[in-house]
């Protein structure tokens, strides 16, 4: 389960994080907003599933985490993107995030392993085609032969399509999306299922 806008912070107690957030038999991985309130991006994950998480820098427009999810059917790599929306606080601009989207984009495209970018808010609103900046978004993961059909159903209470996974056209990583309401967020739970093998039921010795 990828996870944006957590709040966390880095000197969040381990304990807190495993005890109120990680059911049992499960991992927790985060990065926190490295300045500013709100942000923070993490994926929660069965321990019997093979995740690497890899080293990467940061970008000043939003914020990612990028894994590898090892199978005995294929690797995935799973990159978690949360881009903040603009304002006058934080300074931040379209032609800014477009240039480091792009590069971000040349580095997974060329990389091994099938490719899955699921984010959590991309403050695009890709339904809308008159939307200038939405356009020139989907433009550009048009340009890396990406798939942006996905999720095309709204994911915000505004009506909006602003939450995507996103594929390369010719793999068939994903299937099976629905869209849930948990009523916790102003935006909506994308689900869909990963074409992985099951990792079998760990075992467990019990003596008496």
């Amino acid at each position: 389960m990828a996870l944006t806008e957590t709040w966390l912070k880095s000197n969040e107690c381990p304990d807190f994080i495993t005890r109120d957030i990680c059911p049992l038999g499960y991992a927790f991985v985060h990065i926190p907003r490295p300045n500013g309130t709100g942000g923070g991006i993490s994926l929660l994950y069965r321990k019997d599933l093979k995740i690497q998480q890899v080293k990467t820098d940061t970008c000043n427009s939003f914020e990612f985490m990028e894994l590898l999810f090892h199978s005995s059917s294929s690797v995935i790599r799973i990159v978690i993107v949360c881009r903040p929306p603009l304002s006058s606080k934080n300074g931040l601009t379209h032609a800014q995030f477009f240039d480091e989207f792009s590069y971000l984009l040349e580095l997974l495209v060329s990389s091994s392993g099938k490719l899955l970018l699921a984010t959590g808010d991309f403050n695009f609103h890709v339904n809308d085609r008159s939307n200038g900046p939405a356009c020139q978004f989907l433009d550009l993961l048009n340009c890396f032969n990406l798939n942006t059909m996905n999720v095309n159903i709204p994911t915000h209470k505004s009506d909006n399509v602003l939450d995507l996974i996103i594929t390369r056209l010719d793999e068939t990583t994903t299937s099976n999306f629905s869209i849930d309401d948990p009523a916790i967020s102003d935006h909506f739970a994308v689900h869909c299922n990963l074409a992985v093998s099951r990792p079998p039921n760990p075992k467990q010795v019990l003596k008496s």
